[in-house]
């Protein structure tokens, strides 16, 4: 499928304009081409830059919930209560889908983790 093509005025410098005529003549190709493949790297190069950042600010999220987690791992360990229900419960709060009321969620994650550390203590 070939994309409809739309002309639009850009003011370029002199200088820049002769270098793009000079590397369509080089190149064997029209001037057009020369632009087209210029911004199309231009956009490419931005691309990336923004999926690198995305990724930082993937990693840097990720590297905060992992200090969280190892922060309330160590919390837990000492009141004996289920660390993953306790995670999970943290990952909802984290969630787009989180709609709740954090109390509301809070009460809820502490029942579960509560009804739970009673049927393994009934185990025992």
């Amino acid at each position: 499928m070939v994309a409809k093509a739309t002309t639009t005025p850009v003011k370029i410098e002199d200088h820049r304009h002769e270098k793009m005529k000079e590397l369509a003549k080089k190149n064997n190709r029209t001037i057009q081409n020369e632009y087209a493949e210029a911004v199309d790297r231009h956009l490419a190069g931005k691309y990336q830059e923004m999926i690198l950042a995305d990724s930082k600010l993937e990693q840097i999220f990720t590297n905060k919930l992992n200090r969280v987690a190892d922060r309330l791992a160590a919390m837990l360990s000492t009141n004996n209560m289920d660390t993953s229900t306790v995670l999970m419960g943290l990952m909802h709060l984290n969630s787009k889908e989180f709609e709740k009321d954090r109390n509301e969620m809070y009460q809820a994650y502490r029942k579960e983790a509560a009804a739970y550390e009673q049927a393994k203590r009934n185990k025992k």
